[in-house]
């Protein structure tokens, strides 16, 4: 029982000490790149389209949503994803991109770090130097950098996981 609160505790430290560094990365990210020209912008996009009762698999209306938002400027002529994504990022799609941008940058982070401790946590006698030269270097590691940078969807994928995994061990 004292196991498990040291190691709630020092989650609960890793938190306190990244959630700032994260707002600050996601802040500082979102001013150097612009969100328009990441894959993000294909997302909000579809989203947008969402809210505003457009069809985001028609060729035609992706295409002058493209132009007149200036968003999603790399894409396919039409949304190639599942429609539970273009949904999904509705709420994001009520900001501007950037703002939207600036927010999934930060929800990507913590879904990483999420499910960075989930896998630490299968290894009960780690060390903090352990989570920490684990945690810095796959924030480090320059494909998930680029992924988070990007916009990419795969921290929403791991998270799903996560969860799916925890409610599994639940039944």
């Amino acid at each position: 029982m004292n196991w498990e609160n040291e190691q709630k505790k020092r989650v609960g430290s890793i938190f306190i000490i990244l959630i700032p560094i994260f707002i600050l990365v996601s802040v500082s990210s979102s001013k150097i790149y612009d969100a328009r020209k990441q894959d993000f912008a294909a997302y909000w996009q579809a989203g947008h389209m969402i809210l505003a009762g457009q069809d985001v698999y028609n060729s035609t209306e992706w295409i002058a949503e493209r132009e007149l938002r200036g968003t999603a400027l790399h894409s396919e002529p039409a949304f190639h994803y599942p429609l539970p994504f273009a949904i999904l990022f509705s709420p994001l799609a009520l900001f501007s991109v950037q703002s939207a941008y600036t927010i999934w940058l930060f929800f990507e982070q913590v879904a990483i770090l999420i499910s960075i401790l989930a896998l630490l946590s299968f290894y009960p006698a780690r060390t903090s130097y352990l989570e920490l030269f684990t945690i810095a270097g796959i924030f480090l590691f320059r494909p998930s950098f680029s992924v988070i940078l990007n916009g990419q969807i795969l921290s929403l994928l791991l998270i799903t996981l996560h969860f799916q995994n925890q409610d599994a061990d639940s039944r």
